[in-house]
């Protein structure tokens, strides 16, 4: 069978191919980012079993917002499935799909290729990863996808007044009223719509009754759907007045003062402000030895990136056909339009108005503004150009050396702000492993913990995504389904718990610049309880180690100088009240921690620290305490073997006299090993 080729374009086909590329390059930091806000980790938490609820619960009724009988439902879209690929999809891909409906948008508006392709050059390269309440991070699936419907919407609007077919009109004023439904700010893209109606119309150039008539009939169903909207919002509001600050007007609002908060709140849409505004990140985790962060220093697959986005803006500026002045600025405008549509009604609030907000939820969406007001300016500056090739060529490599250079400052800020969350959300991952294994011996759902030490983080974006509404206890409860006796704060876990024959005492510590990270529980009696957690004397400690090192030095203090310590039964060093040893743990693959218990008389618990720096002591092997199977743990011992060159030389000359392979020695040797640390 021959295959016809006739229609294949393979120019098209590799600039799509490049800018998948690109956009899988920029929206792949976003895999890590994880819980940024109190919002989200509260609205997962309830939905499970027995919580469905406490999802919609008092909501409407504190915040005045009818639509949130609906809306929250919505919210719980990502955690439906815990899955960390099913969430990162409905995460990321709503926001690609509003990229792709934009630059669509702007393809049927200004018939051009060359201005779309720069279009999506510019959003990719210049999305930036706000972090805290902006929907880059925060309230994924949500926000993205009502505002996928505002564009979506737009699309039918348009092919309504190119096909002159009714069922687009209504099918857009359909989808309109439904993205009202996720968030009132949408009310104001009605504007828009308004505005495409007069451009379609040309009401400037075709002033007569009948076409402001047509004009009018043609956003009737927008109009009928937002009054409907308004009526059902502020009837809402009259019967329950809204105790949120955020859903109600300001009492000495001015139109300058609502202006220069929506400014201000639209300042980290503009591109590189993220660099400018959180690039102490780019030095808090650089690996660098210096410790200094330099662009020559950043992932090769960013350069090649910003190499890749050179090439295809180059060449959608090459392919460039001067457009009139006229659209230009009209283009430029409703960009401008875009930018503070969506910030108005919030910046209106009594919460946000005048409050020195840089970003929030609609912050994003004026992201979109401006990069098509950036993008008319570029092309107005590419016309006055265009009289001279050698001029245009050479503004032409200064656009592309500044697209790439955009790229890889904003690249740089996104991978420093995804790894910072990254690093908040460790701790979860921890404690979900702590818990489900049950590393804690004759762990019960009854068994006292306290977890307050567990809301700390080295993050600077995470640290207060646990201190808004989180609790451990119901965290678990999504996780594995039981209640447990777990507190979060110390201070009521001593009141609570003074009687207990034994009770765990969570504690924490983590690096700032990579993830390694130390979750320990101390275990001891109830009356034993100090006034101040760091003051904790107990005789067993479980640690959990969180680092790709898998031998590292331990060390911990005691009270008297003859106590002695051993860490799964092996004795490590005494110098006097302090206790050091360096250890190998073998770990069950999959499994990120390594699982060991500390026993001992009188331990400092706050003392305990982990370092990779080894000292010159020898190195005790174990396993770590997490149950491994007969055939993990023999192919451990296999590779502690392996890893020894002294232990490995003896199994070699074994091998070479009973005249057997040194694999079949090496089994037979883990194997025997493995039957004495069973008896």
């Amino acid at each position: 069978m021959k295959i016809n080729t006739n229609n294949f374009n393979q120019e098209k086909f590799t600039i799509y191919f490049l800018l998948f590329l690109v956009y899988i390059i920029t929206f792949y930091p976003l895999t890590k980012v994880g819980f940024t806000v109190g919002d989200d980790i509260d609205l997962y938490t309830e939905t499970c079993k027995g919580h469905w609820g406490h999802v919609v619960g008092n909501w409407p009724f504190l915040q005045g917002r009818f639509y949130f009988f609906i809306s929250r439902y919505i919210q719980t879209v990502p955690y439906l499935i815990d899955n960390p690929i099913y969430f990162d999809l409905t995460y990321i891909l709503p926001i690609v799909a509003s990229f792709v409906l934009f630059s669509t948008l702007i393809q049927r508006v200004f018939k051009s290729n060359s201005i779309t392709l720069l279009t999506a050059i510019l959003l990719s390269s210049s999305f930036q990863i706000i972090g805290f309440h902006s929907i880059t991070t925060a309230y994924p699936f949500f926000f993205t996808t009502g505002f996928c419907f505002i564009l979506a919407s737009l699309h039918f609007f348009i092919s309504f007044f190119d096909l002159k077919k009714k069922k687009y009109l209504y099918i857009s004023a359909i989808l309109m009223f439904i993205a009202t439904l996720f968030y009132e700010t949408f009310m104001m893209y009605y504007l828009v719509f308004f505005m495409v109606a007069i451009w379609k119309n040309e009401v400037f150039s075709i002033r007569t009754k009948e076409n402001y008539l047509k004009t009018l009939k043609n956003i009737f169903p927008f109009i009928i759907g937002g009054l409907i909207y308004l009526i059902a919002y502020f009837s809402f509001q009259y019967f329950y007045p809204p105790k949120y600050a955020g859903a109600s007007l300001s009492d000495d609002l001015t139109i300058g003062g609502l202006f220069s908060t929506a400014t201000l709140m639209s300042k980290l849409s503009f591109p590189l402000q993220v660099f400018y505004e959180y690039n102490g990140l780019l030095f808090k985790h650089t690996m660098s030895l210096d410790g200094i962060f330099k662009t020559y220093r950043m992932d090769l697959v960013v350069l090649v990136q910003g190499l890749i986005i050179m090439v295809l803006t180059y060449y959608a500026l090459n392919k460039y056909k001067n457009i009139k002045y006229i659209h230009l600025l009209w283009g430029f405008l409703l960009g401008i339009c875009l930018v503070y549509i969506p910030l108005l009604i919030v910046s209106s609030s009594s919460h946000y108005y005048l409050q020195n907000w840089h970003s929030y939820v609609p912050t994003f969406f004026s992201f979109f503004g401006y990069s098509l007001s950036l993008l008319m300016v570029l092309f107005a500056l590419l016309n006055l150009v265009s009289f001279s090739k050698p001029l245009r060529i050479i503004f032409q490599v200064f656009v592309c050396v500044l697209f790439f250079w955009v790229n890889t400052l904003t690249q740089a800020s996104n991978r420093a702000v995804a790894n910072d969350m990254e690093t908040s959300n460790i701790r979860f991952e921890m404690a979900d492993y702590a818990i489900k294994q049950e590393v804690i011996p004759n762990f019960s759902t009854t068994t006292p913990i306290c977890f307050e030490q567990a809301h700390n983080t080295t993050s600077y974006m995470g640290q207060w995504v646990t201190k808004q509404y989180f609790s451990w206890k119901d965290f678990f409860v999504k996780q594995v389904g039981k209640k447990y006796n777990f507190i979060d704060n110390y201070e009521r876990f001593v009141e609570k718990n003074s009687t207990q024959d034994k009770v765990w005492v969570c504690f924490f510590k983590q690096a700032s610049k990579t993830n390694d990270a130390i979750m320990y529980f101390a275990g001891l009696k109830g009356v034993d309880l100090p006034q101040k957690q760091n003051e904790i004397i107990c005789d067993t400690i479980i640690v959990l180690y969180h680092s790709p090192f898998k031998t590292f030095n331990v060390s911990i203090a005691s009270q008297n100088a003859w106590d002695t310590v051993s860490i799964n039964n092996l004795y490590i060093n005494s110098f006097g009240n302090y206790h050091s040893n360096n250890i190998a743990v073998s770990t069950k693959e999959g499994h990120k921690s390594s699982i060991f218990r500390i026993t001992g008389k009188n331990l400092i618990a706050s003392t305990l620290s982990i370092s990779n720096v080894l000292n010159d002591t020898q190195t005790l092997y174990t396993k770590s305490s997490i149950i491994l199977t007969e055939q993990e743990r023999i192919d451990d011992i296999k590779t502690e073997i392996k890893n020894n060159p002294a232990w490995y030389k003896s199994i070699v000359e074994k091998a070479k006299k009973e005249n057997k392979s040194v694999e079949e020695v090496l089994k037979n040797d883990a194997k025997w090993m493995y039957d004495n640390e069973k008896k």
